[in-house]
């Protein structure tokens, strides 16, 4: 019988929502850093992931922001959470609530956020699988019905952009971050990515994923440096 996500049919309302559009998603690896707006970057749907805050000129911008991982561990996280929220009561927030590990959609805990703490923060609270474990454990197109795939929340930025339609995705700070210092975590991160080139060319011929200034990524996706 297949496994359809019950937690996941809130983001239905965004299929097709930028269709056509270019889009950037913010991630933290070091290669942020380098990053500077230019004309081209001005109108795409711009979509952040976890600690994106720290970089005020992104955070501000944002439409979407994706979390979940530390937020009720980490007391400083947790504060910049409910700080950009509070500073930007128009951006979207989806958090990474429940997983598919076990096949029932439990909450995830492990500090992720918990359901009544997204709600109350205006999140969307969705569902996650991981690489090896249960439903959602490749790409996913169908993300309304299914649970996202991913080892990083990086992923389901991903699967959740081109779900809305998008054209061009720009990766900006996509340098498989902290888990360059863990070799497991770099090994699952890096193979996952890996398996997205494929997925698009049967899915969604049409996209164009782009790295801008990558490190950790090169070679994966078109690499520009600017």
């Amino acid at each position: 019988m297949e496994y359809i996500s019950r937690h996941n049919q809130a983001l239905k309302k965004f299929k097709g929502v930028h269709e056509g559009k270019d889009a950037i998603l913010f991630a933290t690896g070091p290669s942020v850093g380098k990053f500077e707006w230019t004309p081209q970057f001005v109108n795409c749907v711009k979509l952040g992931i976890n600690g994106i805050y720290q970089y005020d000129n992104i955070a501000q911008s944002l439409d979407y922001y994706m979390f979940g991982s530390g937020y009720h561990t980490n007391a400083n996280h947790h504060n910049q959470v409910n700080q950009l929220r509070e500073d930007n009561p128009d951006t979207v927030f989806l958090s990474s609530t429940f997983t598919a590990k076990f096949g029932d959609g439990r909450e995830t805990g492990l500090g992720n956020i918990n359901n009544k703490s997204a709600l109350e923060l205006g999140a969307i609270p969705f569902e996650i699988g991981y690489p090896g474990y249960g439903p959602g454990i490749e790409w996913q197109k169908d993300i309304g019905n299914n649970p996202f795939y991913g080892a990083t929340i990086a992923h389901p930025a991903v699967q959740f952009l081109l779900y809305c339609g998008v054209k061009t995705i720009f990766l900006v700070g996509c340098d498989l971050g902290a888990s360059m210092s863990d070799r497991y975590a770099a090994r699952v991160w890096f193979q996952s990515w890996m398996k997205l080139p494929d997925f698009l060319r049967k899915n969604y011929p049409e996209v164009k994923i782009i790295s801008i200034n990558p490190d950790g990524l090169r070679g994966v996706f078109e690499d520009v440096y600017l």
